[in-house]
This record gives structure tokens, C-alpha cells and sequence, in this order.
């Protein structure tokens, strides 16, 4: 029981205390049902890369439509910022349904961006 009880892997562990007692006076022995199941990593929910994706494509383009005649151009590539990483997110979160993967594309998106206006956009 201490064994069961002290399993590092928690999907091997007795479930409960009552589930404890049974094993204590023989009435029960540790069954796959009196485990509980290890938590999984299932897949992004939807509004987890709906609202980056959605929500950085509209920012864009109401920065952009709103603020467009009062900022300079530099100004304008820098704010993408703002919104490139989140569509980023959104977008790799609707094709992969990972959020690792969806980190790890809105962070290649900033790298990307920081590449560009230090290296690319000076030279333009």
C-alpha cells in the first residue's frame, strides 16, 4: 500500500483514501480503477489561438487604418511588434494545435522582426 501510495508516477497512485482503506482490510486490491489517470496534454482550445490570431490581425489593421497618416513609415514597421508575434501564435496554434509549437513560432516572429529592422530595414 505505502508503495502504491508513494508511486512517483501519478497515475499510479491510489485515487483516494477510501480507495486506501479498502487495500488496509484486504477488501480490495490496487486495480487499474482506483488509479487516477495521468493528466495528459491534449490540444490547444479553440479561443486559445482564435484570440491571438484574430485579435493581432485586427489590432494590425486598426493601428494601421487609424494611426496611418499620423505616423511615419519607420513607426509603422515598428509596430508590427505588436501584432506579428500574436497572429504568429494564433496561426501555428490553429495548424499544429501545440502550444509549444505556437511559442516557439511567435518567438522565431519576434527574432525574425529583430533580424530585419536591425539588419535588413537600416539598409533599405
Amino acid at each position: 500500500l505505502l508503495d502504491a501510495m508513494l508511486e512517483p508516477a501519478i497515475g499510479q497512485r491510489i485515487a483516494s483514501a477510501a480507495d486506501a482503506l479498502r487495500v488496509l482490510d484486504g477488501a480490495a486490491l490496487v486495480t487499474p480503477s482506483s488509479v487516477v489517470p495521468a493528466p495528459r496534454r491534449g490540444p490547444m482550445q479553440t479561443l486559445e489561438w482564435r484570440l491571438p490570431l484574430w485579435g493581432g490581425g485586427l489590432g494590425a489593421a486598426l493601428v494601421y487604418t487609424v494611426f496611418g497618416g499620423s505616423l511615419s513609415e519607420t513607426e509603422m514597421v515598428q509596430l508590427s511588434y505588436l501584432w506579428v508575434p500574436l497572429v504568429a501564435f494564433g496561426l501555428a496554434g490553429r495548424l499544429t494545435g501545440t502550444r509549444q509549437t505556437a511559442i516557439v513560432w511567435a518567438l522565431l516572429a519576434l527574432f525574425g522582426l529583430l533580424v530585419f529592422f536591425q539588419v535588413v530595414f537600416p539598409l533599405l
